[in-house]
């Protein structure tokens, strides 16, 4: 075929596209007065990876140029964060089902618990085609916000950045909105608190858990005969500040809460047991009254963390595929 990218009349022929580094050269280097369709058939049988082709309207002589259709290649790295994308989706479900089924769920749980259902479902059907085929598959949540967009008047990489943040927002807000105020309800397990030897002996000393600083945590009774990495592995507490164990009474339970998953950080929390004080503040032993100081920073920073790692997972894939 030639090289295409030669510019040089090296066969004497002017009406060769093969001398011609573009098309445009072509047209104002042919010798005869050839038609501007016949020129663009000759140059797209030359000139395969750069095809033209002529705009019909009889009034103008403008060509497109079309750029060739490149199908990308099966990527493991894609099908790793359909893994993840498939776990996110699992997830929403699950907390969705919990929302629906719980007693008595208000009517904005139950909304809410449909919406996150539904962008669970979607989700999953999507992570499983990105899987399969090793590419970048968009939900359905973020096809539609993506053809909003469009319609509205944004551009193509505006309308697809919006489908992004659409898809994120939604997978991420609603799991966030049903995953985190459940309560563990009194006598529905025994809870205990480890803590070193000094601390035991102050809570002990004083019968109050808590200084009324930060998040009070805890977890089932079964934590008391925890040795060793086992310690480490459920409660994240090196086993030199785990010496002990605090009892808490039954009454204390009304303000504990569940730990929703909604990511790794916060999943390994509930398979551990692990609940925590609906705010800051401290335990009387003797009564189980809970007297709340403030917000549970450190439990939202686990939901901060975990909403900031399902959202990359998310939004990473479609990302890569814009560079």
């Amino acid at each position: 075929m030639g090289d295409p990218a030669r510019r040089s009349t090296s066969t004497n022929d002017r009406d060769d596209p093969l001398n011609y580094v573009s098309f445009d050269d072509y047209l104002e280097g042919a010798a005869k007065a050839w038609s501007l369709e016949y020129l663009a058939t000759r140059w797209n049988a030359s000139h395969p990876e750069a095809i033209v082709i002529t705009n019909p309207r009889p009034v103008t002589s403008a060509v497109t140029r079309v750029a060739p259709v490149v199908t990308p290649e099966p990527s493991n790295l894609t099908r790793v964060f359909g893994a993840v994308q498939l776990l996110g989706g699992g997830l929403e479900i699950i907390l969705a089902g919990g929302a629906l089924l719980a007693p008595e769920p208000t009517g904005v749980t139950k909304v809410v618990g449909a919406v996150v259902l539904v962008h669970g479902i979607d989700t999953l059907q999507t992570s499983i085609r990105t899987i399969v085929s090793g590419q970048t598959t968009a939900t359905f949540t973020q096809e539609g916000a993506t053809w909003v967009a469009e319609s509205a008047g944004a551009s193509p990489k505006v309308a697809e950045t919006i489908g992004i943040v659409t898809d994120v927002g939604v997978g991420v807000g609603g799991t966030f909105a049903v995953g985190t105020l459940a309560r563990v309800g009194p006598g529905a397990v025994r809870l205990v608190h480890l803590t070193t030897a000094d601390n035991a002996a102050a809570i002990r000393a004083s019968e109050t858990l808590g200084l009324g600083r930060s998040t009070v945590y805890a977890g089932p009774a079964s934590l008391a005969r925890a040795r060793g990495w086992s310690i480490v592995a459920r409660t994240g507490l090196l086993p030199r500040d785990a010496t002990d164990v605090i009892l808490l009474p039954s009454e204390a339970n009304r303000a504990f809460l569940v730990v929703r998953p909604m990511g790794p950080l916060t999943t390994w929390q509930r398979l551990s047991g692990m609940v925590f004080s609906a705010g800051a503040g401290s335990f009387n032993l003797q009564t189980g009254v809970f007297t709340r100081t403030g917000t549970a920073a450190n439990q939202l920073s686990f939901y901060f963390i975990d909403s900031a790692i399902m959202a990359t997972m998310r939004a990473a894939p479609p990302l890569l595929d814009r560079r």
